[in-house]
């Protein structure tokens, strides 16, 4: 008797139970039907409890009317009746206790929010003024101590690019002090490079100047490796292409002839879409050619009267002719392009040594058709021309 009355308690609970809970569900639906079931469940329990304090009474119960003295069945059917309206005060007292605790809970919430902002506002507000001053101090600081650097790297810089005009004069004037001359140059390179290597990662357009610096240290590296090897060889005379021996006023014209022809070379190039540095200095490539921004090939220029004659119909052309650009050329790895024209037609040839193949590379001769007039080698020289500079990026 007492564990029924214990089990019912607790199932009598379930309606207060769900009122507390019902809005505490996001969803709309699970809220309508625990409305609707929570009250239809308090019932059974409830029934139970007035059915067995009606037995406690003597009072008989049976669901069979035509039996005699049967006096509690119909208080039990209409107590039924007034239990589901007791159920909905239970799960309306149910709501009230959970809106009670909800209330609770949100100003529990607000009193605790309040009090670490009072406590944390001020000291976040000092922590903030402090790191804000600290870090003007600190970057004013570096500011100050990056301009003085950066003052101080291009001042050394500029002394350096003095240094090797004067060294350049001094070469171009004695071969007896080409030595010392290397030697500085060899140093003033060391000293660029040490200021290229504090100059990078800072902005980007000192990433640019030490990129153009690099550039030029691999120009000025090439144009030394080619200028060692000639101090040592001793001068021996000027031949012209027939072998006869030529005077330095004969050597003075064929070089004006040969800087004419490397000029209209780099006229064409540059029509065609390329951006060309000429150079005509001991030991320099004759081109350095570029193509939006980006090196894309050295170039080498050549100027031959060729003949439609046997043995004069075409030219070698060693790496010893060539020696500066492939210098060059390996140490940027790109691709030579030797332009050959002949001053007695006008035509032109190229031809390309790969970067792969420049340190195996002996040497090439010129095509026979070079020295040809009529209209098809014509055409084929000019197809093959036009291949070339298309590999390295032209659009003829």
């Amino acid at each position: 008797m007492i564990l029924d009355l214990v089990l019912i308690s607790s199932i009598v609970s379930i309606p207060i139970l769900a009122g507390a809970l019902k809005d505490k569900s996001s969803s709309s639906t699970v809220r309508s039907l625990t409305k609707i079931i929570a009250p239809v469940v308090g019932i059974f329990p409830l029934c139970y409890i007035f059915y067995t304090l009606l037995q406690a009474a003597g009072i008989r119960i049976s669901f069979d009317l035509g039996q005699s003295q049967n006096y509690g069945t119909i208080p039990l059917i209409l107590f039924a009746g007034c239990s589901y309206l007791i159920s909905l005060k239970l799960v309306e007292f149910g709501e009230k206790i959970g809106e009670e605790e909800r209330c609770g809970i949100r100003d529990d919430t607000r009193n605790v929010t309040e009090q670490v902002e009072e406590i944390l506002i001020p000291k976040l507000q000092e922590h903030a003024s402090q790191v804000e001053a600290r870090t003007g101090i600190v970057l004013d600081k570096k500011l100050e101590e990056f301009v003085l650097h950066f003052d101080h790297t291009i001042t050394q810089i500029t002394n350096g690019f003095d240094t090797l005009k004067d060294a350049y004069c001094e070469c171009t004037n004695s071969n007896d002090n080409m030595a010392s001359t290397n030697k500085e140059l060899r140093q003033t390179l060391d000293d660029i490079k040490t200021e290229l290597e504090s100059l990078r990662g800072f902005t980007g357009e000192i990433v640019d100047l030490c990129n153009k610096l690099d550039e030029k240290n691999i120009i000025l590296q090439s144009r030394i490796e080619t200028l060692e090897p000639e101090k040592q060889e001793p001068e021996t005379d000027t031949q012209d292409e027939t072998g006869a021996k030529l005077t330095s006023q004969d050597g003075m014209a064929n070089r004006t002839i040969g800087l004419e022809a490397q000029h209209e070379m780099a006229r064409y190039l540059g029509e065609i879409g390329f951006d060309i540095k000429e150079s005509h200095g001991a030991g320099e490539a004759d081109y350095i050619i570029r193509k939006k921004d980006a090196i894309v090939a050295i170039g080498s220029n050549k100027a031959y009267m060729l003949y439609n004659e046997p043995k004069r119909m075409q030219r070698r052309i060693s790496s010893k002719d060539v020696e500066p650009e492939i210098i060059l050329a390996k140490k940027l790895q790109v691709p030579l392009v030797i332009l050959v024209t002949n001053r007695k037609n006008g035509r032109r040839w190229a031809g390309l040594v790969s970067e792969n193949d420049l340190s195996q590379w002996s040497g090439i001769s010129t095509p026979v058709i070079l020295a040809k007039d009529d209209e098809s080698s014509e055409k084929v020289l000019q197809e093959d021309f036009a291949n070339v500079l298309g590999t390295i990026g032209a659009v003829i």
